[in-house]
C-alpha cells in the first residue's frame, strides 16, 4: 500500500515538472519565419519588394518576445532565422532595385536625349519614330523615311506630329541654329501608368528668336515587362513646363 501511494507520488511530481518545463512556440516567431520564407519571390517580382521587412519586423518581434519571457516561450532560433533570412532578401531587393534605377534612368535619358538630337537635325520622321511603340518603329532612319513617302496614313500622323506648337517651337529654335536645351532635371522612374514604368525629363529653353526662355518636359516611357534597353523606351509627351529660372 505505502509503495503504492509512492509511485502516485512520484508520477504526480513528474507530471508536474513536465506541465511547469512546457513552452510554446512564439506564434510570432512562426509567422516571421514563414514570411521570409515567401519573402524570397521578392527577388522575382518587384510586387512583393515589402514582404522581406514585414518579415524582419515580425521576426525581430518574436524574437524580442522569446527573450522577454524564456520560461514561457520558445523558437528564438526560428526566429533568428527569420530574421537574418529576411535582411539578406532585404538588402538583395535593395540593390536589385538600385541597379535597375540606375539602368533605366541611363536608358531613358539617352532616349531623350536622342530624340532632341534629332530635332535639333530636323529629323522630324527619326523624331516621330522615338514617340511610338518598339514594334510599330522601322528597322532604320532609310525604312522610315520610306514608309512616310509611300504610307498616306503615316505620312498624316506624322504631319500631326510635325505640327504640334512645341514641336514647331523646337523646329524653329534648330533651323536658327538656337536649339540649345539645358537639362535641370528629372523625376525617379516609377509606374507611370497600367504596364507602363517612366520618368519626366526637364529642360531649360533659352530665349530665342522663336520664343521667350521656357521650360521643356519629355515623358519617357517603356513596358514594365520589357528590359531596360533602349529599343524599348519612348518619349511618351513633348510640352512646355512652367518658364525655367
Amino acid at each position: 500500500m505505502e509503495e503504492q501511494q509512492a509511485n502516485r507520488v512520484a508520477l504526480s511530481d513528474t507530471l508536474t515538472d513536465d506541465v511547469v518545463a512546457y513552452r510554446s512556440l512564439s506564434t510570432l516567431a512562426v509567422l516571421g519565419a514563414v514570411t521570409a520564407v515567401l519573402s524570397c519571390a521578392a527577388l522575382v517580382t518587384p510586387y512583393l519588394s515589402l514582404a522581406p521587412l514585414v518579415a524582419a519586423v515580425l521576426s525581430a518581434a518574436g524574437l524580442h518576445s522569446v527573450r522577454s519571457s524564456p520560461e514561457s516561450r520558445t523558437g528564438e532560433g526560428l526566429a533568428a532565422a527569420g530574421l537574418a533570412l529576411s535582411l539578406a532578401v532585404l538588402v538583395a531587393v535593395t540593390v536589385r532595385d538600385r541597379y535597375a534605377q540606375s539602368l533605366n534612368v541611363t536608358a531613358a535619358e539617352a532616349v531623350a536625349g536622342e530624340f532632341l538630337d534629332r530635332i535639333a537635325r530636323g529629323d522630324t520622321a527619326g523624331a516621330f519614330e522615338l514617340t511610338l511603340d518598339l514594334p510599330s518603329r522601322q528597322p532604320t532612319p532609310e525604312a522610315a523615311r520610306d514608309k512616310y513617302a509611300a504610307d498616306e496614313a503615316a505620312a498624316e500622323r506624322l504631319g500631326e506630329f510635325v505640327a504640334d506648337d512645341t514641336i514647331q517651337r523646337l523646329l524653329a529654335d534648330a533651323r536658327a541654329k538656337e536649339f540649345d536645351p539645358q537639362a535641370v532635371g528629372r523625376t525617379r522612374i516609377d509606374r507611370s501608368g497600367p504596364g507602363q514604368i517612366g520618368g519626366l525629363w526637364t529642360y531649360r529653353l533659352p530665349a530665342t528668336s522663336a520664343g521667350p526662355a521656357t521650360g521643356l518636359m519629355l515623358k519617357v516611357e517603356r513596358p514594365a515587362k520589357t528590359g531596360a534597353g533602349l529599343a524599348a523606351w519612348r518619349v511618351s509627351q513633348v510640352d512646355f513646363a512652367r518658364p525655367a529660372d
